[in-house]
């Protein structure tokens, strides 16, 4: 109770959370601090997900090796679903100079933010920037001039509906990682499954809760004994409960067709 009242008396901008974000704006100068995009410049706000774990480099973090996988296979095209304000398009973009960016994403605001972020850090030639996607952008994108295509979907739950190779069969020659939300499509999961599973090897990433040595600088001294608990806190995402990923990586079209005629 002591606690709450004395929280309520203090200012916010002397609130320990507010403090330690503070902090973590001056140590990169709005650079990512880890991860996958490490060194990507960055702004002071995000869009339907959390900001401070993309500046720290824990966003995701679940994700890492599969993005670092993506970096090496070094796909043609990367086509986004769900870009919000350009983390994966633009961090895309930095580690992948020859390939293509597509990014689609629904709300204006957070397009604004894309090409914001796509001029910070010089790849705004290679980011091209959509709105809300459809079939028929997607089917647009797929038909790309391009071998290697490589799908990151978030979008809250409508992969169910666009994922579907019987509808965009060139879905069948894609790498792709999505975000699952079974509480908006109860069985998406199965869904994907039924419909990839012989064209694609599948793999289930699961969420997981983050840890003090995911964080990526060190505080010494007085930081460490008043920001310790701050720090877990500014690494939480706020995910629900159970959320996961499923990985779809196509199959050599020989080995399509036996896994297609199999009977066992």
């Amino acid at each position: 109770m002591l606690r709450k009242v004395a929280r309520s008396l203090t200012p916010r901008r002397w609130h320990l959370h507010r403090l330690f974000e503070q902090y973590i704006n001056d140590v990169p100068n709005m650079r990512v601090l880890s991860g996958p995009f490490e060194g990507m410049r960055y702004g002071r706000e995000s869009h339907g997900s959390t900001y401070l774990p993309k500046i720290l480099g824990t966003y995701e973090k679940e994700l890492a090796g599969e993005i670092e996988s993506v970096v090496s296979d070094n796909p043609d095209s990367v086509i986004i679903l769900g870009a919000a304000e350009g983390y994966y398009a633009v961090g895309f973009a930095l580690r992948l100079s020859e390939s293509k960016i597509i990014a689609f994403e629904a709300s204006m605001d957070a397009r604004v933010w894309i090409n914001e972020l796509a001029l910070i850090n010089g790849v705004h030639e290679r980011v091209q920037i959509n709105g809300i996607v459809d079939f028929a952008g997607l089917r647009t994108a797929l038909d790309e001039n391009t071998k290697r295509k490589f799908l990151l979907v978030d979008i809250e739950g409508s992969e169910a509906i666009l994922l579907d190779p019987q509808v965009l069969p060139k879905l069948r020659h894609a790498r792709i990682l999505v975000e699952l939300h079974e509480f908006h499509i109860q069985g998406v999961r199965n869904i994907l499954r039924d419909r990839f599973d012989t064209t694609h090897s599948i793999d289930e990433i699961s969420a997981r809760s983050r840890r003090n040595d995911d964080l990526p600088i060190t505080l010494g001294g007085w930081r460490r004994r008043v920001f310790n608990g701050t720090a877990l806190q500014a690494m939480n995402e706020r995910r629900p409960q159970g959320m996961s990923w499923l990985s779809l990586s196509p199959i050599e079209e020989s080995v399509v067709g036996d896994r297609a005629n199999c009977r066992c």
